[in-house]
């Protein structure tokens, strides 16, 4: 009689969870669609201006432009002090709005005065006579303009935020929309018509994050406040802070190459390989939509049983490598066509980094499922850990390699920093919750992709002729 209630109970316990799950993959598979139906474009704004910039300035040029934005991004770290993260992951899930309006008030203003902070110190750095920035007169002018943008992109995520955690999807993608398209259409203008050069594109970007932020707002109205609570803001930078050097790293691994190519090969080159990383960029929106779908499920799976909520994020962290392997193998198969269609001649020997940045751009977005062992004991200190070793590899393997494979070497860095970073979470989880992926499957597809990366870049060279 015992054995037989307990395998009742164990039937019972299965088809429960296996309604959950199917509950979730459904549901995130309509988020998925509502996301994508406009982040395809919303996100695409490097990519649809990258025909255009990469004919109207030179590759030295667009070098420039892309080491002034890796300030700007830089900047933009120290500006949101991860706030964002801190509201999404404290956000109450309830009605309760006046709440939640406390928390988002509390993180609006504190993120503008740090960045007001922020703004000044780098006009003090343009103004003082450094000799690292005497050579370079004519473009560091562009630092404070670049910086005060990230300011009002930065607040007006912090304000969309509040659209995807009540999962108004067509709100939030509708206002990521409307930011490209006044970026994209201001840039041209400022670009075109008032001859502002790579200026333009900063100034683009000023116009589109002032605006869209005031719409942000209104729109999001009920959650404004007088409440400022210093109780709350330092529950939200105890969570906070401790992931900042992770995120400070983890940007600084993905713009690292393009200042030790920038050492070591010129401007020239660093364009050429900031082109290239723009390219990649339709994978990153495709990984942006799995994300930005994904972020409030995972919050709610924290809630389910420890069991259930494990087979949740196995299942998914498995679901998201097998599809998106595949998706960027086939895309890099397709590059080749893409790339004549999108670049200039000159950009495109830079297709040989294509399949490693695919590669690095699909490991990055499984962070967000790997990393679950430190967002339930919330020691986020161990993904700042993660992201100081592949930071760490990403330098050495870069200084290494670009001076015998060029572009190749930088590349190939960028990949095996991934790795670690995304091995590292996997492990961190395995040890914080005990929860047990499957590891031999996980390595069989990077090995597989990692083999299909070193045919493809050296081997067969006439793929590139297609």
């Amino acid at each position: 009689v015992i054995i037989g209630m307990n395998l009742i109970l164990a039937e019972n316990i299965t088809r429960f969870f296996q309604e959950k799950v199917l509950k979730l993959y459904f549901n995130l598979a309509k988020d998925i669609l509502g996301y994508g139906i406009f982040a395809a474009v919303s996100k695409c704004s490097g990519l649809i201006l990258l025909p255009i910039l990469t004919r109207l300035f030179t590759e030295q040029e667009y070098g420039t432009f892309d080491v002034i934005i890796s300030i700007s991004v830089f900047a933009s770290i120290l500006i949101s002090l991860s706030l964002e993260s801190a509201l999404v992951r404290f956000w109450s899930s309830g009605v309760d709005r006046k709440l939640n309006a406390e928390k988002f008030t509390t993180c609006l203003i504190t993120i503008f005065i740090s960045g007001l902070l922020i703004i000044t110190i780098s006009l003090i750095v343009v103004i003082l006579p450094l000799s690292v920035l005497e050579n370079h007169q004519d473009i560091v002018w562009l630092i404070p303009i670049a910086v005060t943008s990230a300011l009002f992109q930065v607040l007006f995520n912090l304000t969309n935020t509040c659209f995807r955690m009540c999962r108004e999807i067509i709100k939030f993608n509708v206002m990521n929309l409307l930011y490209t398209v006044i970026y994209t259409v201001g840039s041209l203008l400022f670009i075109l018509e008032f001859d502002y050069g790579i200026a333009g594109l900063f100034f683009g970007s000023l116009t589109s994050g002032i605006f869209c932020l005031l719409l942000s707002l209104f729109l999001n109205r009920d959650f404004l406040t007088l409440s400022y609570s210093s109780k709350r803001l330092f529950s939200f930078l105890k969570y906070s802070i401790p992931t900042m050097p992770g995120v400070f790293t983890s940007l600084v691994n993905t713009r690292a190459d393009r200042f030790i190519i920038l050492h070591f090969l010129g401007f020239a080159t660093a364009g050429i390989y900031a082109a290239v990383f723009t390219y990649t960029s339709i994978l990153q929106v495709l990984v942006s939509i799995f994300r930005n779908a994904w972020m409030p499920h995972s919050i709610k799976a924290l809630s389910e049983d420890v069991v259930i909520r494990d087979k949740i994020y196995v299942n998914i962290l498995h679901c998201y490598l097998l599809t998106f392997i595949l998706l960027g193998s086939v895309f890099v198969l397709c590059s080749a066509f893409l790339m004549k269609l999108i670049l200039p001649p000159v950009y495109q020997s830079g297709i040989v980094i294509v399949p490693w940045l695919v590669g690095a751009v699909i490991l990055h977005g499984a962070s967000s499922v790997a990393n679950v062992g430190t967002v339930v004991t919330q020691k986020t200190i161990g993904n700042s850990y993660a992201s100081i070793l592949a930071l760490v590899s990403n330098v050495l393997c870069s200084i290494f390699l670009i001076e015998k494979y060029g572009l190749k070497g930088a590349a190939i860095g960028t990949f095996v920093s991934e790795v670690l970073f995304f091995g590292f979470l996997l492990f961190l989880s395995h040890k914080q919750i005990k929860i047990s992926f499957n590891y031999l499957f996980i390595a069989a597809i990077l090995v597989l992709y990692s083999l299909f990366c070193f045919w493809f870049t050296f081997f067969d060279p006439e793929m590139y002729q297609l």
